[in-house]
């Protein structure tokens, strides 16, 4: 029997922004049959995350300066959708099933958090980049 566990990868990328500590995503590796848990730290309390999914990414990031994000960067194209998570406080987790389709595996995604934040003008900061592959 082949065991290919090693084939689901979560691997990040980039830095991630705020005041005192860069907002800063991890996530586990997304392995059919099971829950992808991804979560952010961050150096400032927020009311809200918000994780942003999507099928490329950009790195080097695209600068957010010209918005009034100084220092932060866009890592995805976010065009998959958005899960908003209101967690009050300084992490937030969510947890997204991983179907048991075989047609999944190898698939690639990325996903980026944002949450409030008073180290920009715009009152929000962006983490790292992080690309998963679905796998066994």
């Amino acid at each position: 029997e082949y065991d290919c566990t090693t084939c689901a990868t979560s691997i990040a990328y980039g830095t991630g922004c705020g005041a005192f500590y860069p907002l800063t995503l991890s996530g586990t590796r997304p392995i059919l049959g099971t829950t992808w848990q991804l979560t952010t730290t961050f150096g400032e309390w927020s009311p809200a995350y918000v994780f942003w999914f999507g099928d490329t990414a950009y790195y080097p990031g695209i600068d957010l300066g010209w918005g009034g994000a100084v220092g932060c960067f866009a890592y995805t194209n976010a065009n998959l959708g958005a899960v908003v998570v209101t967690q009050f406080g300084f992490t937030a987790t969510i947890t997204m099933p991983i179907p048991n389709l075989p047609p999944l595996i190898g698939y690639q995604m990325t996903v980026q958090a944002t949450a409030a934040s008073t180290s920009t003008a715009i009152g929000l900061a962006s983490s790292n980049g992080l690309k998963a592959v679905i796998g066994y």
